[in-house]
C-alpha cells in the first residue's frame, strides 16, 4: 500500500469496503461466473454472494486484505442494511447493454448485509462466520430446499461456518467432507480465494427430502448441525413476533416476520401471495413491508401486503392498554394470530 510506505506512522481504517451485492432468496437459474455477472433475466441479483459492482470486491476478497494488510484497524462494510437509493446495478437502463422499462428498475440497494427489513441475507451468516469469533455459527445456502423447476439438475450447496470442517448429507447420504483451505489467498483465481472462508460442494443433484450439514470440532466431535427440508404446498399465514410484550409506552414498535408454511410448518420459499392484516384491541400497525429491491407497495399501507421469496415483516404498537390481537390471513390459507397483553 503506497500510503503506508509514505506514512508508516499513520493509522489506517478501511471505510466503505466490499460493496457486494446480493438479493434476499434469490437463486439465479445461471450460476454467477464473475462478480459483474447478474441475473438480467430476472432483474435480480443472486444470493451465492459472489456478486459485487464493478468498482468493488466479494467479502472474501476484503477478509483476505484484512489477514494481509495487519496494519490496518479493521473494516466498514458497505453497507449494512439495504436502503432506498443507489440500487445498482439496476436503477438505470441500459443495463450492461439491456434496455429495461423504467417501471421494472429498483428503488432500494442490494448492498446490506440486511435486507430491506432488517432482516440477514445469505452474506450475513458469511461475515458473522468469520469476524464473531465467541459464537458459533452454521448456515447453508440455498436458504431453503424447495427448488421443483431444478429436478433432475445440480446445484451448488455453500455452508458457511464458523467451524474449519463440515459434512453434507442429502436424505442420509454423505456427500462428502470440506474443509477451508487456509493456503488459498489473494493473487490467483478470483473466486479461489472464497476456499478459504466458505465449504463448497458444487455439483449436489437437487432431490426433494432433506439436506443437512454436520459442523466439526477440530477434535472431530459434532459442533452443530443444520437442517432444510422441501416444503408441500402452502397451508397456512406464519407470524413470528421478536418479543412476546407489546410495550406499554406505545413509542416502541415490535417487528413480526410473516410467512407462509405449510402442513408440517416448513416455510415456503414463495413469492407474490398477498397477506392481508387486522388488529383488534388498542394497537395499530405502523408499516408493513418485503425485501423486494424492486418492489412499489407502500409502507404505509397496512391493510396488506405481499411476500417477497417467503417473507414480509411489520411494525407494530400499542395505543392504549389492553389486550391487543394482530391477525394475518390469504385465501385459501388458514389463519394467523399473535396476542399481546
Amino acid at each position: 500500500m503506497p500510503m503506508r510506505k509514505r506514512h508508516p506512522s499513520k493509522p489506517v481504517l478501511y471505510t466503505e469496503s466490499a460493496s457486494a451485492i446480493s438479493n434476499w432468496g434469490h437463486y439465479a437459474a445461471k450460476f454467477p461466473e464473475h462478480r459483474t455477472d447478474y441475473d438480467f433475466d430476472a432483474i435480480s441479483i443472486d444470493s451465492y454472494d459472489r456478486n459485487s459492482a464493478p468498482w468493488s470486491d466479494i467479502a472474501d476478497v476484503e477478509f483476505a486484505r484484512m489477514e494481509r494488510d495487519r496494519f490496518v484497524g479493521g473494516e466498514f462494510v458497505w453497507t449494512g442494511v439495504d436502503y432506498l437509493g443507489e440500487p445498482t446495478p439496476f436503477g438505470d437502463s441500459p443495463v450492461n447493454g439491456r434496455d429495461y422499462a423504467k417501471k421494472d428498475l429498483a428503488r432500494s440497494s442490494y448492498f446490506g448485509v440486511f435486507d430491506l427489513l432488517c432482516l440477514p441475507k445469505d452474506r450475513a451468516w458469511l461475515y458473522r462466520s468469520v469476524w464473531n469469533k465467541d459464537a458459533f455459527t452454521l448456515h447453508i445456502v440455498p436458504g431453503h430446499w424447495t427448488f421443483p423447476e431444478k429436478a433432475g439438475a445440480s446445484i451448488p450447496v455453500y455452508v458457511y461456518t464458523s467451524a474449519d470442517e463440515a459434512e453434507l448429507f442429502l436424505n442420509g447420504a454423505s456427500l462428502g467432507r470440506r474443509r477451508k483451505n487456509p493456503a488459498a489467498t489473494l493473487g490467483g483465481e478470483y473466486y479461489g480465494v472464497m476456499q478459504r472462508y466458505r465449504l463448497m460442494w458444487d455439483d449436489v443433484p437437487y432431490v426433494p427430502g432433506e439436506l443437512k450439514a454436520v459442523a466439526y470440532n477440530a477434535d472431530g466431535t459434532v459442533a452443530g448441525e443444520e437442517t432444510l427440508r422441501t416444503a408441500g404446498e402452502a397451508a397456512a399465514v406464519v407470524l413470528a413476533p421478536e418479543k412476546a410484550l407489546l410495550p406499554p409506552d406505545g413509542k416502541e414498535f415490535v417487528f413480526v416476520r410473516i410467512g407462509v408454511a405449510d402442513a408440517r410448518g416448513t416455510l415456503v420459499p414463495e413469492n407474490g401471495r398477498r397477506i392481508y392484516f387486522s388488529v383488534e384491541g388498542p394497537g395499530e400497525i405502523v408499516s408493513v413491508g418485503n425485501s423486494d429491491p424492486r418492489g412499489l407497495e407502500s409502507f404505509k399501507d397496512t391493510s396488506s401486503h405481499t411476500l417477497y421469496n417467503g417473507r414480509a415483516g411489520l411494525y407494530i404498537h400499542r395505543t392504549a392498554p389492553g389486550r391487543v390481537v394482530l391477525r394475518a390471513s390469504a385465501p385459501g390459507l388458514e389463519d394467523a394470530a399473535a396476542a399481546f397483553d
